[in-house]
């Protein structure tokens, strides 16, 4: 199957600079530091990141429990829900990594604290604040369908809506994705979305496109590849309708950057391979998204229409109705592989998908969306 032996990164923007690493506790141990089973009771335990002024990221927290010999095993929580701030576990369940989270969104020289306690006694704990330095980002305000196909022009700039947009004739889909035609060699994308497009709660409407070429009908969207440096959010994407020969979502082909509170409400249709109602290869971050558009395929073989195609990123708070895509898994590329609850329970019935409470659970900032039971989660204006 597709994609099956590829690899994609865990989180995108992981950076040397900004992911801060130390072995020890919860991590890869140092030679002779002990492991979960150690020695000696832990006496104490204390993070150790040293940077403590944070810019927009993902940041791995680090700690140390002591004496050396003792269990270095340990869970991170964050204390309250800062907007644009997120704390995720990854890894498995023996070798947990807890990734902070700063958004762009997030609020500049807020404080954000960050607790955690020893897996062999949760009574020694240990907490650190981070000031966060989010700077001005300087947006170039979009309100024609004329300035939006613009930003194909230059796709690492930064956009932001100011109104509500309805596209009068097909899209042309912005920039390109990691593409192959069937038989044919990976092509990598040369053109990939770099910048940050924010909707500011507002919606691009009547999404047309239509390509069923064998060439080039495959890993489309309405953008081809965002990238890791991109952003997409405060959006959604509503009417019209997509087709194509396969591999192709309603926001991109392929995701490696952030997408954040974005739903799609897109008819979208393939003849083979996956459909996706917002990305087919995630290998980034999305968070807080939900489709309703109907999603289908005429794929015969494992892989399935689907929220997302491929799982190999990260998701938080995201899911899709049930009734209205006609879709079962959350990843229908690999919707047989994994955890099987995770791809079923995230998928779920239009009485749930408006019920507010599904989306507080899920920790959604109201400050950024409307939730009311008996309708389905709206974007705020800000």
């Amino acid at each position: 199957m597709r994609f099956q032996n590829n690899k994609f990164p865990i989180l995108a923007g992981i950076t040397a600079a900004a992911m801060m690493f130390f072995v020890g506790c919860g991590g890869t141990q140092d030679s002779g530091s002990g492991s979960l089973g150690g020695t000696a009771d832990v006496e104490r335990i204390e993070i150790t990141n040293v940077e403590t002024t944070l810019a927009p990221g993902d940041y791995q927290i680090t700690a140390r429990c002591y004496p050396d010999n003792s269990s270095q095993g340990f869970t991170a929580s964050l204390r309250g829900a800062p907007q644009g701030v997120s704390l995720n576990e990854t890894g498995d369940e023996d070798n947990p990594v807890y990734i902070l989270t700063i958004g762009q969104n997030a609020i500049d020289e807020a404080e954000v604290t960050v607790s955690v306690s020893s897996t062999y006694d949760p009574l020694i704990r240990d907490s650190k604040t981070f000031t966060l330095d989010i700077p001005q980002v300087e947006y170039t305000m979009i309100s024609t369908e004329a300035e939006l196909r613009a930003i194909a022009n230059d796709l690492s700039g930064n956009y932001m809506l100011a109104n509500d947009i309805t596209l009068t004739e097909d899209w042309v889909q912005l920039g390109d994705a990691e593409h192959q035609p069937d038989g044919a060699p990976i092509q990598p994308a040369q053109n990939p979305f770099k910048g940050i497009l924010d909707g500011n709660g507002y919606s691009i409407k009547n999404i047309n496109m239509t390509d069923t070429s064998m060439e080039t009908g495959y890993d489309r969207g309405f953008f081809g590849r965002i990238d890791a440096a991109g952003v997409v959010r405060n959006i959604g994407f509503e009417g019209g309708s997509m087709t194509f020969r396969g591999w192709s979502g309603v926001v991109a082909a392929q995701n490696y950057g952030v997408i954040e509170n974005v739903f799609t409400n897109v008819k979208i249709h393939t003849y083979g391979g996956c459909t996706a109602a917002l990305v087919v290869t995630n290998g980034g971050v999305i968070r807080n998204c939900y489709a309703i558009g109907e999603t289908t395929s005429e794929s015969t073989d494992q892989n399935q229409p689907g929220f997302i195609g491929v799982a190999e990123g990260s998701d938080f708070g995201c899911f899709a109705d049930r009734e209205t895509t006609g879709m079962f898994y959350f990843a229908g590329g690999r919707w047989h592989n994994g955890n099987e609850d995770w791809n079923v329970n995230k998928v779920i019935s239009t009485d749930k998908m408006q019920t507010a409470d599904t989306f507080r659970n899920a920790g959604w900032d109201e400050t950024r969306w409307t939730l009311v039971d008996g309708q389905y989660p709206t974007l705020k204006h800000i």
